[in-house]
C-alpha cells in the first residue's frame, strides 16, 4: 500500500511540476473567411535599411534618428472582417523597442512607428494595429500604409556599428 501511494504522489508531482515549468512553447493561429496577401515595400520577404547615422546623433537618452518609411499594402481581401496587422518579436527591450540579438547591451534600439508617426511599443512581445480601413468593393479591397522605423537611444553611450533588428507581422481578423 505504501509502495503504490508513494508512486502515485510520485507521478502527481511530476506530472504538475510538468505543467508549470518555463520551457513552454505557445503557437497562435486564427482560421477566418477573409483572404488577404501582404506586401512590404512590394516584396513579401523584405529588407528596409535604414540609413547610416553619427553616433552623435544619438548620443543622449531619447535622441532618434535616421527614420525609415516603409509601406505595408494589404491586397485582395474580401469584404469583412477588415484585418487588424499584428507585429511580433522576441526581442524588445522593456521600453518596447527592437534589439539588435547580437548586441543586447548597446543602448541604441530600433524603434517602429505606427500609421500616424506614434512609437508602437513591444512591451509584451507584440503590438496590434487598430482595424486598418479597407477600399474597394468585393474580393479585391486592399489598404495601405505608410509605417515607419528609426534608430533610438534608450540610453548614453551609442557605440558605432550595424543595428539589426527583426519583427513578423501577420495579419488578424478578430
Amino acid at each position: 500500500m505504501k509502495k503504490s501511494f508513494l508512486a502515485v504522489m510520485c507521478a502527481a508531482l511530476s506530472v504538475s511540476s510538468f505543467a508549470t515549468l518555463a520551457n513552454t512553447i505557445n503557437f497562435q493561429g486564427e482560421l477566418t473567411t477573409a483572404s488577404c496577401a501582404v506586401a512590404i515595400n512590394g516584396a513579401t520577404d523584405p529588407v528596409v535599411l535604414l540609413p547610416t547615422v553619427p553616433t552623435s546623433q544619438l548620443s543622449a537618452a531619447t535622441n532618434k534618428a535616421g527614420k525609415t518609411d516603409f509601406t505595408i499594402a494589404v491586397t485582395g481581401c474580401s469584404a469583412t472582417p477588415a484585418p487588424k496587422i499584428r507585429f511580433v518579436s522576441s526581442n524588445f527591450s522593456t521600453a518596447g523597442n527592437l534589439v539588435d540579438p547580437a548586441k543586447p547591451t548597446n543602448p541604441v534600439k530600433l524603434q517602429l512607428l505606427d500609421t500616424a508617426g506614434t512609437a508602437m511599443a513591444l512591451t509584451s512581445g507584440s503590438f496590434t494595429t487598430p482595424t486598418v480601413t479597407l477600399t474597394g468593393t468585393g474580393s479585391a479591397m486592399s489598404y495601405t500604409g505608410k509605417y515607419s522605423v528609426q534608430y533610438i537611444a534608450e540610453a548614453t553611450g551609442a557605440a558605432a556599428g550595424a543595428i539589426n533588428g527583426s519583427v513578423q507581422y501577420a495579419l488578424a481578423y478578430q
